[in-house]
């Protein structure tokens, strides 16, 4: 019975870890991709607004905005590594 438990933890950790890792690699794509199509918005490459419900944010702003919620995408980024070093010692 306990070698079944540490089977099932094992495999749940790997699991946890590697879903975690995942999306951690996912969030931090997604800001640097936010963040570099603001920046070449703001440049002139593409002419592509960022739309916000009724709301189209173009220029510095969309810049600062993507800075926002890139930051907020490695933070979660962050607390996916949190939970790695969690799943880490759980065993």
């Amino acid at each position: 019975m306990k070698t079944a438990k540490k089977t099932i933890r094992v495999f749940l950790k790997t699991v946890g870890i590697i879903a975690l890792g995942l999306s951690a690699a996912m969030l931090l794509v997604a800001a640097i991709t936010l963040i570099g199509a603001s920046i070449l918005n703001l440049i002139g490459v593409t002419s592509a607004p960022f739309n916000i419900g009724a709301a189209s944010v173009t220029g510095f702003a969309q810049l600062l905005f993507a800075i926002f919620i890139g930051g907020a995408l490695v933070a979660l980024a962050a607390i996916c590594r949190k939970g790695i070093r969690w799943l880490i010692r759980w065993v």
